[in-house]
């Protein structure tokens, strides 16, 4: 069963922005995923001007060049929060590193089935992926079941 309705209506009706880091603001693939884990599942994750040293606007501008490098710089200050688990270990509210069909590296939360809650230029909505472009998968480490 995937993430419920309620759960997610505070994102699918946000828009896209490449800076954005709310609803009201818009949400990147990044900053859905960050949000998530502090208002919906309770983390302790405040959003700051920087995220692993990097400037966030020049994050999400570099991110969008260079995804794979970026990730990795980011993965880092993720595993303070976050565990790697087992990509066959997923549950719906984890975090999921994808690759869409052109190859190119996004963030999302996990939300069943093989959907992932994540943005893209059209807003903020589930998508159905194939569980072969899974590349990584986090929990956070306080995470309790949804």
């Amino acid at each position: 069963m995937p993430i419920s309705y309620n759960a997610t209506a505070r994102y699918t009706k946000s828009k896209y922005n490449k800076i954005g880091k709310s609803p009201e603001e818009g949400f990147n693939c990044l900053s859905v995923c960050l949000d998530w884990y502090k208002n919906v599942l309770g983390g302790n994750f405040e959003f700051t001007d920087s995220i692993a040293g990097i400037d966030w606007n020049i994050l999400v501008n570099e991110f969008h060049k260079n995804p794979h490098k970026i990730f990795n710089n980011v993965e880092n200050e993720l595993l303070k929060t976050f565990d790697i688990i087992p990509i066959k270990d997923i549950k719906k509210g984890d975090f999921v590193a994808f690759e869409d069909e052109k190859g190119i590296l996004y963030p999302g939360v996990y939300a069943g089935n093989c959907q992932i809650l994540t943005a893209y230029q059209n807003g903020v909505k589930v998508r159905h992926i194939n569980s072969d472009r899974i590349i990584k998968a986090y929990r956070g480490k306080k995470l309790e079941d949804i």
